[in-house]
């Protein structure tokens, strides 16, 4: 028997645990253990002046300044999740890629309506900010 242990978030791990069993994974398979806990992190102030944003994760969007939400800012999201949420909070959204790996290199291809916020937290996959510190926006 092998055994899944889902470490996310609850709400995060028990949504992932309802689709897994919908697949076909049986419930007693799948552990929820949250160890991990999303919290908001010192906030940008200066958001303002930004044209675009990016979002690895829809964890940021939780801790949105007000001012940001129904902006209709573009977004360039990592996943449907993502995406999805970008869009429920009024940004002009597209998924660029699965995975933030993805997501940069799409970004990579064009230039970006600039300047460009990356919405992340202290613990982040790829550092956008080292990418993208030398290349050109438009705007």
């Amino acid at each position: 028997m092998s055994l899944l242990v889902l470490t996310r978030p609850y709400s995060q791990s028990l949504s992932f645990s309802e689709a897994l069993t919908s697949s076909g994974v049986a419930s007693e398979d799948i552990i929820i253990d949250p160890i991990l806990r999303i919290e908001p992190v010192t906030p940008i102030k200066k958001l303002k002046h930004f044209r675009s944003i990016i979002l690895t994760s829809s964890n940021a969007l939780k801790h949105l300044p007000p001012y940001l939400v129904g902006s209709r800012l573009p977004a360039f999201c990592a996943g449907n999740s993502t995406t999805e949420a970008a869009i429920s909070h009024g940004f002009l959204a597209k998924c660029l890629g699965e995975t933030a790996t993805d997501l940069c290199n799409a970004l990579l291809q064009s230039p970006l309506p600039g300047p460009v916020a990356y919405l992340c937290g202290d613990h982040i996959t790829l550092d956008f900010r080292r990418i993208f510190s030398g290349v050109k926006t438009i705007g």
